[in-house]
């Protein structure tokens, strides 16, 4: 099997292979989740504290390692964004110096472009088995499943059609997404102040249900009929209003900073856990 065909077999089961392993993930989740919470109901049911901790760590298990597959697919596409005004440039520059498109593509193939290096020896496998040029790059386009990527394409693909000059609309394509992701790091430098704030806001209002579950609510219910009973009941609703707020302020802050919900949920978890923690064992 040539190079090639390899780069191809590989790029083909990498992309399944992130699928399955999210599958996978999600079912591991579920399963460990629900032992954990089995634990807590046969065995810690009349342990407030412990059942209360063994029941988040069960539903932090349960969303977790999903969400951890599905971020890790997440940031391979940031990558893959990353390198590819680069690959379009070394492509474009092989053309303009009189290459045609299988040669211009072969030579461009031989550079490392990280993790979308695999595709681009898809594309070389493909355009040297003769599949038309508009073909591979439409394949490539999906394959990424970046809408970005995905309009380039489709800009590169109706250039070579109508038989533009396809070295200039390439340069001048690579220039607007430089350009883009320039603007996309001076938003996430500028909105960085807001992210502090939103932590701190989140961490304040943490602070809050501490002391009321710590010192108001104990103080309030001390001698009262079923006082025990409502610490707890009071205890479960300022844990849930933790666990909510977290989860929304991630994605706020994920929004905000990165302009994507996919990308506030390592905020989301991370809030949402600290808060949860601290509040449970207050």
């Amino acid at each position: 099997m040539s190079h090639s065909s390899l780069g191809f077999s590989k790029t083909f089961l990498s992309r399944k292979g992130l699928e399955m392993d999210w599958k996978i993930a999600t079912v591991v989740g579920i399963v460990v989740a629900f032992i954990i919470a089995l634990i807590s109901v046969t065995i810690f049911s009349n342990d407030v504290r412990i059942f209360t901790l063994l029941n988040g760590l069960s539903a932090f298990v349960a969303l977790s390692i999903p969400v951890y597959a599905k971020y890790k697919d997440y940031s391979r596409l940031k990558k893959i964004e990353g390198e590819f005004p680069r690959f379009i440039e070394d492509f474009t520059n092989n053309i303009s110096v009189g290459m045609p498109l299988p040669a211009a593509l072969a030579e461009t193939a031989k550079n490392n472009y990280g993790v979308m290096t695999e595709m681009v020896h898809e594309m070389n496998s493909k355009i040297e088995w003769g599949i038309p040029f508009a073909k591979i790059l439409e394949d490539f386009g999906k394959k990424t499943e970046s809408p970005m990527i995905q309009r380039t394409v489709k800009g590169i693909m109706q250039a070579h059609d109508s038989g533009g000059k396809l070295a200039e609309v390439m340069k001048s394509m690579s220039s607007a997404i430089r350009e883009l992701d320039t603007v996309k790091r001076e938003r996430s430098a500028s909105v960085f102040s807001q992210t502090i704030t939103g932590y701190f806001i989140f961490f304040a209002f943490v602070g809050i249900m501490a002391v009321l579950t710590s010192f108001l609510i104990p103080f309030l219910t001390t001698g009262a009929t079923g006082g025990v009973e409502a610490q707890s009941t009071y205890q479960n609703i300022f844990l849930t209003l933790v666990l909510v707020q977290g989860v929304f302020a991630g994605l706020g802050i994920g929004k905000m900073a990165e302009g994507s919900v996919t990308a506030g949920l390592k905020h989301s978890f991370t809030l949402a856990i600290i808060g949860y923690t601290a509040l449970a064992i207050a």
